[in-house]
């Protein structure tokens, strides 16, 4: 604000996971989906939440929704050969 650098809480954590998708002409696709609300899921409904997103974007299923609101992302580099991911 007036040039000066201004921090923002968001609401909720929304986790954007970056989903590796092969298209239909053989090239690979990077989404970022996001798990909303995820601050107040205990580990079951954070891994069906997961599941759920994961299995949507496989299936060509997401909606804009899906995509808005990402407060943070994670992504897995381990599949171009890192060392560590």
């Amino acid at each position: 604000i007036d040039g000066k650098p201004v921090a923002v809480t968001p609401a909720h954590t929304n986790l954007g996971l970056a989903i590796d998708l092969p298209g239909k002409d053989g090239k690979r696709s990077l989404v970022v989906a996001a798990i909303k609300n995820c601050e107040n899921m205990h580990v079951g409904q954070f891994i069906a939440a997961y599941e759920d997103i994961v299995r949507r974007a496989r299936d060509g299923k997401l909606t804009a929704e899906d995509f808005a609101g990402v407060t943070i992302s994670l992504t897995n580099p381990g599949t171009i050969g890192t060392v560590h991911s």
